[in-house]
């Protein structure tokens, strides 16, 4: 498990057009990935399984921990993420609750490794 940053403190100003934002990117352009956001309640918990496919778990809203292969339990809050691997078992849970994007399939990784 890789544990990986897109808060604004790594994200990239914008201010094309009169723009003012900033973004974090996830995965690049030739990505071939499911999107979907998952949401768990206090409490929640995803139960350890091996991911099918590459998994990229990025919080946006909350915090929680997550897991890899060793089961060692790793704190996340909003602004970072766990990718898993093909293969690798995991979990991942949550005492408050959370909010996740999970990006599932085939995509380069842009966000900051830590």
């Amino acid at each position: 498990m890789q544990i990986l940053r897109f808060d604004l403190d790594v994200s990239i100003p914008i201010s094309d057009f009169g723009s003012n934002f900033a973004i974090g990117p996830l995965t690049g352009s030739d990505s071939r990935v499911r999107v979907q956001i998952m949401h768990l309640p206090p409490g929640g918990f995803i139960g350890r399984h091996p991911t099918s496919v590459k998994q990229l778990f990025a919080l946006v809203a909350g915090s929680g921990w997550v897991s890899g292969q060793d089961g060692k339990r790793r704190t996340l809050r909003a602004g970072y993420g766990a990718l898993w691997e093909e293969g690798e078992d995991h979990d991942a849970g949550t005492d408050d609750g959370l909010t996740a994007v999970c990006i599932e399939g085939s995509f380069e990784v842009l966000a900051t490794g830590e």
